[in-house]
């Protein structure tokens, strides 16, 4: 991380604009402001393209998503990239955020699994679909040349449609897969408010309406405030 070429950080805006990167000057302040600057006004420009992947601000040019990808060290192949660009969100002006890219670039890592193993890959999770809800899932999933889907981005198209059913016994293996790695108590919490039917399923629109819930911090009580702390005149 600390090796390669340095760049003066007056010279950042046209090296990241080459590269299809575009920032405001506010934007561009706050990510510098992150960045180990040295004492000559330069940063190794490894570490700046790290910073800008965990920035999450910004934009970039679509017509140069490859050459970003690659100054990102993204290796997302050739054949997922079309199945990527439909989870980036645009503009409507050839540019896109930089952080939708981040969490596509995130899905479109990990593990496959081919197109029939979807519905078995799902039931040995505890999730359930009924017959037009898998063929709904399949026909939103992107998939390769080779047949196969990420098993990543199969559970955000599930999280965001929230098709199907889970069951309680199973519930902490969904919950995990679908990005949401509760701990034991919350679940125990989560699981006394899930409207739960006689085959101990409990529908994923409303498993996921209860998760939003416990992970939403509650506000605090007077009797939790810290000592409060007073700004000087101006």
């Amino acid at each position: 991380m600390i090796t390669g070429s340095k760049v003066n950080v007056n010279g950042v805006d046209n090296i990241l604009k080459n590269i299809g990167i575009e920032f405001t000057p506010k934007e561009r302040w706050k990510l510098l402001k992150t960045l180990p600057v040295t004492s000559a006004g330069t940063v190794y420009r490894n570490r700046l393209l790290d910073g800008v992947k965990t920035f999450h601000r910004g934009k970039g040019c679509i017509n140069k998503l490859e050459t970003i990808m690659e100054n990102l060290n993204y290796n997302v192949g050739e054949k997922d990239m079309k199945g990527l660009r439909s989870f980036l969100i645009s503009d409507g002006t050839g540019r896109f955020s930089l952080s939708s890219l981040m969490n596509a670039a995130n899905l479109f890592s990990g593990g496959k699994i081919e197109v029939e193993d979807i519905q078995p890959y799902l039931e040995s999770l505890g999730i359930e679909l009924t017959d037009n809800e898998s063929q709904m899932i399949k026909s939103i999933v992107p998939v390769d040349d080779d047949n196969m889907v990420y098993q990543n981005v199969l559970m955000d198209v599930l999280r965001t449609h929230r098709s199907g059913k889970v069951s309680l016994d199973k519930i902490d293996d969904a919950l995990e897969q679908l990005g949401y790695p509760l701990e034991e108590e919350e679940i125990e919490e989560l699981s006394k408010h899930l409207p739960v039917n006689q085959e101990r399923t409990v529908r994923m629109d409303l498993l996921l309406e209860e998760v939003g819930m416990v992970l939403v911090p509650k506000p605090k009580s007077s009797l939790d405030q810290k000592e409060v702390t007073f700004l000087p005149p101006s």
